[in-house]
């Protein structure tokens, strides 16, 4: 058989013929052309497809034709029939294959071995079990068909919903959607707050006590009360009391704050119920005004205010340089015999007065109100203090210095300062000294005024120590420093009280300190008229229960704070700043002493006079 493209070659089998058949091509690389064969059945002659052939096998596959008489090889299972024409299985249901070996069912799912039904596990169904039959968005397992539920969703095809008390399952999240203030993940965490709880159907919260609102966080307390978060019951500030907080416990006439609760007390009533009274000295408080009933000599708004005379000057103001009269004086001093040694500092001198006097005497310095450097001179005497063996020493301010007037002396000795009157602030001078404390050992210790500090200085010593301020002669508000101090004050344990003036305070340096405390007047440096300020306070005088008594030198008055105190009282002159020439009255006092019996000395020093309050 001739073929113009093709070779053909006969190939015989048992019972079939099989022809090779090539196809002329170029072999390519060297590699021999694919080969095809035609296969052709014996009787027939009927030509069938050809399959490819390796170069070095005789045949890879071939397609098996069987004559009209032949058999499926291997034999068709599981009700399969064999197709005579091409020998082929004819499968049933979901068989497929070969032989209908093969089975269709997806998922687990096994077939029927005569019918080839899909006989499907769990939620799995379907013709070839494909179909998943778990609801509201559940997923079926690939092998067993068990449901995979989401959310709350659950039972065996996920149509049971796990929310509680009234909540709803979402259609293809299984989230749950709560009622009133039931929340969580299955509706089961009240959100009813402070005690409350949730109705089981509703959710509604039924509070306790006074909490109410949606969610029981409303608290039905008044006037700054508070609800108890667990029973609701109302805690009440201050005087405030009953069930809501509307009842006011404040008694004397006195009215709660609508917030806080404190009292607002009238008159001198105080306290957290307004049932202290703060008229003293056995003074009484009206009971519904608060007003003070006074006993005795006292008098004032709380029965604090001493009957006031002139000791020293004349009680009208008036000012001179004759032994009757004062000139601005600053200082005071009084000693056991109750004589009174007045620093009279625009006369330049030292004047004492003797108990009821009526003029005075010039101890230190010129008599005619000369002044000067000499030694028998002074120049604005500022401040003054007697020991026990009566000598004085005297703050010249304007010399600089610390005169030491022996009794009966024409002059005075230098015992700190330059005695030239050279000025400046290392150890050795002093600058405008005003007020001056001899301690029982005979330290002096000084107002350095202008260096804002206070030195000490030893007998005999030839310079001086800071124990308050900065010894280079800085100023600020802060604790370490002064501004511009003119009084000084030394207790019996060495505490240093200082009338840090332009800071308006007092300042306590303990022994060895670095800084000071304030005990009357603000800390920062603030000032006024009310019982916590004071303005520019000059004299200061502590007595043996650690009362400080303060010269308020801008407000016209004394003001006394006991210890620990945050406000002081007006003892002499007016608490609102007035003031004036009467008795009861004060004109820019300087300095203050109190003696032994509790008796104050006052330098009214622009009424050029002493006061003696008692």
């Amino acid at each position: 058989m001739a073929h113009t493209d093709q070779q053909f070659r006969i190939v015989i089998q048992p019972q079939r013929i099989y022809r090779e058949r090539y196809r002329s091509e170029q072999y390519r690389n060297g590699k021999r052309p694919p080969r095809f064969i035609l296969a052709e059945d014996n009787d027939s002659k009927i030509r069938y497809p050809t399959i490819e052939l390796s170069p070095n096998r005789r045949l890879l596959e071939h397609i098996q034709i069987n004559s009209p008489s032949m058999t499926c090889s291997p034999p068709c299972i599981h009700g399969g029939t064999c197709d005579p024409t091409t020998a082929a299985c004819i499968c049933v249901g979901q068989w497929s294959g070969v032989a209908c070996a093969t089975c269709g069912c997806q998922n687990g799912g096994t077939c029927n071995p005569t019918t080839g039904a899909c006989a499907c596990v769990g939620q799995w169904s379907g013709t070839t079990c494909t179909t998943c039959g778990c609801q509201n968005g559940g997923s079926c397992d690939p092998a067993t068909g068990a449901c995979a539920c989401v959310g709350q969703w659950s039972g065996t095809t996920c149509t049971t919903c796990g929310c509680q008390h009234g909540g709803t399952c979402g259609p293809t999240t299984g989230a749950c959607t709560c009622v009133g203030q039931w929340g969580g993940t299955t509706c089961t965490t009240c959100g009813c707050q402070n005690g409350g709880s949730c109705s089981p159907t509703t959710g509604a919260c039924a509070c306790v006590g006074q909490w109410s609102g949606t969610t029981c966080t409303t608290c039905g307390c008044q006037t700054g009360g508070s609800c108890d978060p667990a029973t609701g019951a109302c805690t009440c500030v201050g005087p405030w009391g009953g069930t809501t907080c509307t009842t006011c416990g404040c008694q004397h006439g006195g009215t709660c704050g609508p917030t806080t609760g404190t009292c607002s007390c009238v008159g001198q009533w105080s306290g957290t119920t307004c049932t202290t009274c703060g008229c003293q000295h056995g003074g009484t408080c009206g009971p519904t005004t608060g007003a003070c009933t006074c006993v005795g000599q006292w008098g004032g708004t709380t029965c604090t205010t001493f009957s006031c005379e002139t000791v020293a000057g004349d009680s009208n103001g008036s000012s001179g340089v004759t032994a009757g009269l004062l000139y601005y004086p600053y200082g005071v001093y009084v000693d056991s015999a109750g004589n009174v040694y007045v620093a009279d500092t625009y006369n330049s001198r030292i004047q004492k007065w003797a108990p009821g006097a009526t003029s005075g005497i010039t101890v230190a310095g010129d008599s005619g109100g000369s002044f000067g450097i000499a030694a028998g001179l002074l120049y604005y005497a500022d401040g003054v203090y007697v020991d026990s063996a009566g000598n004085m020493y005297v703050a010249d301010n304007r010399n600089s210095r610390i005169q030491k007037w022996a009794p009966g002396a024409t002059s005075g000795i230098t015992v700190a300062g330059d005695s030239n009157g050279s000025y400046g602030s290392t150890a050795a001078l002093l600058y405008y000294p005003i007020g001056v404390y001899v301690d029982s050992a005979g330290n002096v210790y000084i107002a350095d005024y202008r260096n804002s500090r206070i030195q000490k200085w030893a007998p005999g010593a030839t310079s001086g120590i800071t124990v308050a301020g900065d010894s280079n002669g800085s100023s600020g508000v802060t604790a370490a420093l002064l501004h511009y101090p003119f009084g000084v004050y030394v207790d019996s344990a060495g505490n240093v009280y200082v009338a840090d003036t332009y800071n308006h305070r007092i300042q306590k340096w303990a022994p060895g300190a670095t800084s000071g405390i304030t005990v009357a007047g603000d800390s920062t440096g603030s000032y006024g008229v009310t019982a916590a300020l004071l303005h520019y306070p000059i004299g200061v005088y502590v007595d043996s229960a650690g009362n400080v008594y303060v010269a308020d030198y801008s407000n016209h008055r004394i003001q006394k704070w006991a210890p620990g105190a945050t406000n002081g009282i007006t003892v002499v002159g007016s608490s609102s700043g007035s003031s004036g020439v009467t008795a009861g009255l004060l004109y820019y006092p300087y300095g203050v002493y109190v003696d032994s019996a509790g008796n104050m000395y006052v330098a009214d020093t622009y009424n050029s006079r002493i006061q003696k309050c008692f």
